[in-house]
């Protein structure tokens, strides 16, 4: 009976799977026959492994021969019920017919079903083979991009080695150029003590000239006084005469030194201007100098007309430095 039930089944093109094994795994459309071998089931879904015969949502029951064993066994008995059993067994095949041919019909539109699924599929494989040969264009792409890193990591070692270098480098021009303020700080206080001192000596000629004037002055007046008195004095004429002469060389003397004082003073500008340029700062100092001088500038002096004491000094000519003296 089992040997009538699988050739039944191959005609209608099921997968014939022999006796029900409850360790084998089998797939959509596989058919079983029950350990009895009176029913024929079918697996409704693939991946169908342990699940009863008697689970609906699993396996439909195709073939169920127990009435029919029934009917055999009855026959063995009598004709009448052979006959009533037969007569039972035909309806029942009639009924298997009908659902075997709802089960073709099921199955020519699972097939179709399939068939879409095919076309589907193949449209899928076909986007995969796009996206494999996109992604190896990415992968090239990518170590292109790997090496095109690692050439830049390599430059970017290369290029911090030398900032390094640099910094090192800095930082030693750095040691040294607070090295060179230093001593050029020195030097500009060394300079501001000259200038100082310079300022005192244009001081002490200038009080030396306002003398020389007063001697010229009273020399001058000393020889009014000789000349009213002429005609009565000529000896103090003489002597008149002689102190105008006197008053006049110590006037030519205090003006060599005036000039002698004006030319080191100058020199005295000159060397400041460069301590300023080099510096660019210079601090107010003890000795009463005070201000800050930038660029190339030219120190004026301004002296006290009535004292003749200079009170003031001014950078022009791209200066913003006023140097004050305090005398």
């Amino acid at each position: 009976m089992a040997n009538e039930i699988q050739e039944i089944r191959y005609q209608v093109g099921e997968a014939w799977k022999g006796t029900y094994n409850v360790a084998t795994v089998y797939g959509n459309a596989a058919v079983v026959q029950d350990p009895t071998g009176l029913s024929v089931y079918r697996s409704l879904k693939p991946g169908n492994v342990g699940h009863a015969l008697s689970e609906t949502s699993w396996w439909f029951k195709i073939i169920d021969l127990s009435s029919i064993k029934e009917a055999a066994d009855s026959i063995a008995a009598t004709d009448a019920e052979v006959e009533a059993h037969e007569a039972a067994r035909v309806s029942a095949e009639q009924q298997r017919v009908s659902k075997e041919q709802a089960r073709v019909n099921a199955e020519t539109a699972r097939i179709q079903a399939e068939q879409t699924r095919a076309a589907q599929e193949s449209a899928r494989i076909s986007q995969e083979q796009t996206r494999v040969n996109q992604e190896q264009v990415r992968v090239a792409q990518e170590e292109t991009r790997r090496l095109a890193e690692n050439s830049r990591l390599q430059a970017e070692e290369q290029r911090a080695a030398k900032e390094t270098q640099r910094i090192n480098a800095e930082q030693q021009r750095a040691l040294a150029e607070q090295n060179r303020a230093a001593a050029e700080q020195k030097r500009v206080n060394d300079e501001l003590d000259r200038v100082q001192n310079e300022q005192n000596r244009l001081q002490r000629a200038n009080q030396d000239h306002q003398t020389a004037v007063a001697d010229h002055e009273t020399a001058v007046h000393d020889n009014e006084v000789a000349v009213a008195d002429h005609e009565t004095a000529v000896a103090d004429h003489n002597t008149a005469v002689s102190d105008h002469t006197r008053a006049e060389s110590d006037h030519t003397r205090a003006q060599n030194d005036h000039t002698t004082a004006a030319a080191d003073h100058t020199i005295a500008v000159a060397d400041h201007s460069t301590a300023v340029d080099d510096h660019e700062q210079v601090q107010a100092m003890n000795c009463g100098l005070i201000g800050l001088a930038v660029d190339d500038g030219e120190l004026i002096l301004t002296q006290n007309a009535e004292t003749g004491t200079v009170e003031s000094g001014t950078i022009t000519e791209d200066g913003d430095m006023e140097i004050v003296f305090n005398v």
